[in-house]
């Protein structure tokens, strides 16, 4: 088994699940696009299908006796060209509603695959929702425990000649077959990662459990207590944090950090230093879809992106999966750190001014 943080873990029926794929709001953006585009296309042709003259096109000698062509057409076969402007017509207002639904998909991203020693937690978009007349997408979210399935496969494809794992992917999506004989499939096209990296990371993910943090440390080892405080009132949360930082810059265990939580809610931001210089770590997969946003709001105004790495086993051994975090370097500035932790509270995670601020020198 591989012990994670219980921050990274989200609860589920399955019990805990960590992130194995990211969805990308970037490609469900391309695909709207790429959607929108066709079906102006096809608008455009259905129109032209259906009277040649409403449209101000060039005055070519081609497109003359395609005019003609296309007048002549209406009157020897009315019907056929009365189906294909039908059929145009439709084909252009599906796709119009699919770019729609992936523009929803890509501002308001609610999707996830995940895993843990129980199960996968699942919710993809699964094409589109006629109930909402195809402008929002159908959604597929599955709960299921690793002894519910009979089969399942994930599928890759890759581009003809394509020697390289994670590049030259065109697809990929997954099969499966409970024991109970249901049936299901789904794409995986919107995530970041490979269907190759995917089926990695499922894979470690099968393996993590939830580091118990609350145990006290056993008396043969010398591992020190984790030492927790609560603060209320602003002041009281300023000095806390302004000490806990100015505790951590005097540290010289690379491992040590220190963690700022609401005591209710469990919502959290972190701290570590490296050679004198402070560390803030918003890790993304702790935030909900709101609070993601804002986040990336807050931080887009100090110049910095989303960041993503490889999250260890331990310091110093093996990538297990894909952290992505907001992280800002801060040097020795304590005192630009204490204001920017307890914005983040206030502008992030929107928590009342009396919220309970845990801090957790690890």
């Amino acid at each position: 088994m591989i012990e994670m943080n219980p921050y990274y873990a989200r609860r589920s029926p399955v019990g805990d699940v960590f992130n194995v794929a990211t969805f990308s709001p970037r490609k469900a953006m391309i695909l709207a696009v790429f959607g929108d585009l066709l079906g102006t296309a096809c608008l455009v042709a259905a129109i032209h299908l259906y009277n040649p003259t409403l449209l101000p096109l060039p005055k070519a000698p081609w497109i003359s006796e395609i005019n003609t062509a296309i007048l002549q057409a209406g009157k020897s076969h009315p019907l056929a060209v009365n189906l294909g402007v039908a059929g145009l017509g439709l084909f252009a207002l599906i796709c119009m509603a699919a770019s729609v639904a992936s523009i929803v998909d890509a501002v308001h991203p609610n999707y996830y695959f995940r895993a843990g020693p129980g199960g996968f937690s699942v919710r993809v978009p699964n094409g589109v929702a006629l109930k909402k007349f195809g402008c929002a997408s159908d959604v597929l979210q599955l709960d299921l425990r690793w002894a519910e399935l009979e089969n399942w496969t994930l599928v890759q494809e890759k581009q003809l000649g394509s020697l390289s794992r994670h590049q030259g992917n065109l697809s990929a999506y997954v099969k499966l077959k409970t024991i109970d004989g249901k049936k299901y499939a789904f794409c995986l096209n919107g995530f970041q990662e490979s269907g190759e990296l995917i089926w990695s990371k499922l894979q470690n993910a099968r393996e993590m459990v939830s580091a118990r943090l609350d145990q006290e440390p056993n008396d043969s080892t010398n591992t020190p207590a984790r030492q927790t405080l609560r603060a209320v009132t602003r002041q009281e949360k300023q000095q806390a944090v302004s000490t806990a930082l100015t505790k951590l810059l005097a540290q010289t265990d690379p491992s040590a950090g220190v963690v700022f939580s609401d005591a209710a809610s469990g919502k959290f931001l972190q701290f570590v230093c490296n050679d004198g210089s402070l560390l803030l770590d918003l890790p993304e997969q702790t935030l909900d879809e709101a609070a993601s946003l804002r986040a990336a709001e807050y931080f887009s105004r100090l110049g910095l992106d989303l960041q993503e790495y490889d999250l260890l086993d331990q310091p110093g051994g093996t990538a297990v999966a894909t952290q992505r975090a907001f992280q800002l370097q801060l040097a020795n500035q304590r005192d630009l750190a204490t204001q920017l932790a307890l914005d983040l509270f206030t502008n992030v995670f929107h928590l009342p001014a009396d919220f309970a601020l845990a801090v957790e020198e690890v």
